[in-house]
């Protein structure tokens, strides 16, 4: 589909456009992959009689039920204080740490189906944003990015472990100082190395 003009701003506008869409969809399919495959490992996805042939699991869920005092204009690692279910041995988590888990096993290539919802403590502010951010390489993922007439903020992305990756850490930004109220994250293996 051609831009609805031909101005060089309109142009550039269209085409930044599609290059996110491009980003985007290429991060979908390369989640898909195992192992730096060059191609989609649809077979995680496969069902005989309505069952999953390699079921995605629940990994971990963890909740901040207390409010978290957030730093206005800078990222800011959330620090979840109450373990729901963690299945021991993939990802490992203390309610007493510095919010950073900890990828147990060899990770590179495994996919996570990251899930959850923030609620900050009043619809003040502006633009509010949630990220996974890998360790020790820093990669990261922004998944949700909401205005801040919201309170509720709901997040849902796969997670691809980048080579070399032995953690990561849930962080979030808010223009204004907003207090994060509550926060629940959770995670799904849905392939495997």
């Amino acid at each position: 589909m051609f831009p609805p003009s031909t101005k060089s701003d309109d142009l550039s506008a269209a085409l930044h456009k599609t290059s996110v869409e491009a980003k985007l969809l290429s991060g979908l399919l390369e989640s898909w992959t195992r192992s730096g495959n060059d191609y989609p490992d649809l077979g995680y996805f496969s069902a005989d009689r309505g069952e999953f042939v390699n079921p995605p699991f629940n990994v971990i869920d963890v909740e901040l039920e207390t409010t978290q005092t957030i730093t206005s204009g800078a990222w800011n690692t959330v620090v979840f204080n109450h373990t729901v279910q963690n299945v021991g041995g993939i990802i490992g988590y203390s309610t007493a740490s510095t919010g950073l888990f900890q990828l147990l096993k060899p990770s590179n290539g495994r996919v996570f189906l990251v899930f959850g919802q923030a609620h900050w403590a009043s619809t003040a502010g502006t633009y509010r944003s949630i990220k996974i951010e890998s360790y020790p390489s820093t990669e990261e993922i922004t998944f949700s990015r909401i205005n801040g007439d919201e309170i509720a903020q709901p997040f849902i992305a796969f997670y691809r472990v980048p080579q070399g990756t032995t953690g990561f850490g849930i962080r979030v930004y808010e223009e204004q100082p907003v207090s994060l109220g509550r926060m629940s994250f959770g995670a799904w293996e849905i392939a495997r190395v």
